[in-house]
């Protein structure tokens, strides 16, 4: 089983808290590409990043996106990524049209589930590291999500909105309720998938922020690929054509 397991979506939606405790948990976490070379590049004066040449800042988060992976698979246990080499290089073909999404999603492989948090306006926040705005945040995250699914990622909800405010994993939360996020993504992915969808990957989504971003959640599931031997939108039956008699 492929145990490199992707946290995806938008800026400020709770990744790092939901990493945080997945690495409280023993798990190992890797940070996200991005914010690394922000850092190493203000620090040594470098222009690789987002707000100077974006299509720089994108090819040298490819680069780590593919060491950190290269150096995950030599571990046995979990390990889960902020962010990785499917986010960095649709901002690459996003800006150059560079087509090799593709090629490097099916060479560096990830587990089946990908999880996505979604836009959350009420604690989206800027530092020296994240300077874009929250409109961007969420242009990002709608590529995103429309763009996993190509690459053969079921979209699918991790878990339904049991009593838990919706918006995924913040410290406004109460631990308990991030624990128990926690505990459905570990879930997600140690289930095996059975029947037609074996093999298939899968995309799973944390609960949306708001009432708003539920409608848009229900618009961006109607576009998804039909299920396998799921039933015709339309109530109407075709008559059966009789069988022939032989002669």
């Amino acid at each position: 089983m492929n145990r490199l397991v992707l946290i995806s979506g938008c800026s400020g939606g709770g990744k790092s808290t939901l990493l945080a405790e997945l690495a409280a948990r023993g798990h190992t976490v890797v940070e996200e590409p991005g914010r690394r070379i922000v850092k190493q590049e203000l620090e040594g004066g470098g222009a690789a990043l987002p707000w100077v040449d974006m299509a720089a800042f994108a090819r040298r988060a490819i680069e780590m996106a593919m060491a950190d992976h290269a150096a995950a698979r030599e571990q046995s246990g979990w390990t889960f990524f902020d962010r990785g080499l499917i986010d960095a290089a649709a901002a690459l073909r996003h800006l150059t049209g560079e087509p090799i999404l593709e090629k490097l999603s099916v060479a560096h492989r990830y587990h089946r589930r990908v999880f996505l948090t979604p836009p959350w306006p009420e604690i989206y926040t800027t530092d020296p590291e994240r300077r874009h705005g929250f409109d961007e945040a969420v242009a990002e995250y709608d590529r995103l999500a429309a763009i996993y699914p190509t690459l053969g990622l079921r979209r699918r909800h991790a878990a339904e909105n049991r009593g838990r405010r919706p918006g995924g994993f913040h410290p406004r939360l109460p631990l308990s309720e991030n624990e128990a996020a926690v505990d459905e993504i570990v879930s997600a992915c140690e289930k095996r998938t059975t029947g037609t969808t074996a093999g298939r990957r899968r995309v799973s989504c944390v609960p949306p922020a708001s009432h708003a971003e539920a409608r848009r959640w229900t618009r961006i599931r109607s576009q998804a690929p039909p299920r396998r031997n799921a039933e015709p939108a339309s109530r109407c039956t075709v008559p059966a054509r009789p069988a022939r008699r032989s002669r």
